[in-house]
């Protein structure tokens, strides 16, 4: 199911805004499970895997069946300048939320499972490893006003509109919260119920507290808060009272700008381009999500970055 409603609003001459609300709803969606998923150990025994399975004879059977379902509501308001004056300006606002119990066959990251608890698909209920509640990108052209079929001096002797003239600025700027983080850990033979991965199980940490650091001390290497993150120690209880996704990696901020420069050449309709562009021109480091495996060395830490700055050079000839 799908759903929308939206309105526009003219403010001024060439400009727009649009807000709207969208919105769905999925049920019936396949996600992967172990037919053959063992009982936890009952308090005071240490029974092998293989024992505590519904069929013994059999180990991890993997399956798909339709456990799975999906919602997801967003505000979305739009400001779009349409071109006058050599400006255009687009502005995309998103506030949205997205919940599911699993994500999908090989779309899993930052921790997140594809598979879903045999006897239990609802308590792999949480945000979506998609789920970004807040984007905004704001994108802009202009070309200056300065030479051939621009507003002032557009009778430029051919040599000085060469350097003067047909120059146009672009830029992207992208704001965004950070990624969904799904807490697990590695259980040891006594606590596994099925085969043991982290992929395809669903073995989360037990949470006292809040999982994160405090703002002001979360640290590339110390992103979650080990006491309040907990290796299950209840055979009976493998699963952990940990929410899905309930960690979330820093906010995203990315700016590209563009540099373009059109050369006239002898004839009608030739053109010579030349294009410089700045990706992430800033240079603003943003990490990636931090280790979320409780039971790694690594926990809570950050060790990679999103690409620094890079710069391109283009040449096109138009005739």
């Amino acid at each position: 199911q799908n759903w929308h409603f939206t309105i526009q609003r003219e403010l001024a001459t060439d400009l727009a805004l649009d807000l709207g609300y969208t919105g769905n709803h999925s049920v019936g969606l396949w996600v992967n499970e172990d037919l053959n998923q063992a009982l936890p150990n009952q308090t005071g025994q240490n029974l092998p895997l293989k024992v505590r399975r519904p069929n013994a004879q059999f180990d991890y059977i993997d399956a798909n069946y339709g456990a799975g379902f999906s919602s997801y509501h967003a505000l979305q308001v739009k400001l779009k300048k349409r071109y006058s004056t050599g400006l255009t300006l687009l502005n995309s606002f998103t506030w949205s939320k997205a919940i599911d119990n699993a994500s999908g066959a090989l779309e899993a990251a930052n921790g997140d499972q594809q598979a879903v608890n045999l006897f239990n698909s609802g308590s792999s209920k949480g945000l979506s490893g998609y789920d970004q509640p807040l984007n905004n990108t704001t994108s802009a052209v202009y070309d200056l006003p300065f030479g051939q079929g621009r507003r002032y001096a557009f009778r430029l002797p051919y040599a000085v509109d060469a350097l003067l003239g047909g120059w146009t600025l672009s830029g992207i700027n992208t704001m965004a919260s950070g990624q969904t983080i799904n807490l697990t850990y590695d259980p040891n033979s006594a606590f596994i119920a099925t085969d043991g991965s982290k992929n395809s199980a669903v073995y989360r940490p037990n949470i006292v507290g809040d999982p994160m650091m405090p703002s002001g001390q979360r640290t590339i290497t110390q992103y979650f808060n080990p006491a309040t993150v907990l290796v299950p120690t209840d055979v009976t209880r493998p699963y952990g009272n940990a929410g899905r996704n309930i960690g979330r990696s820093d906010p995203y901020f990315n700016l590209d700008l563009g540099i373009h420069k059109q050369f006239r050449l002898p004839g009608e309709g030739r053109n010579l381009e030349f294009r410089t562009e700045v990706f992430n021109a800033l240079n603003k480091t943003n990490f990636s999500p931090a280790n979320g495996d409780r039971s790694s060395s690594a926990f809570g830490t950050s060790t990679s970055t999103f690409p620094a700055r890079q710069v391109q050079f283009a040449l096109r000839l138009a005739f």
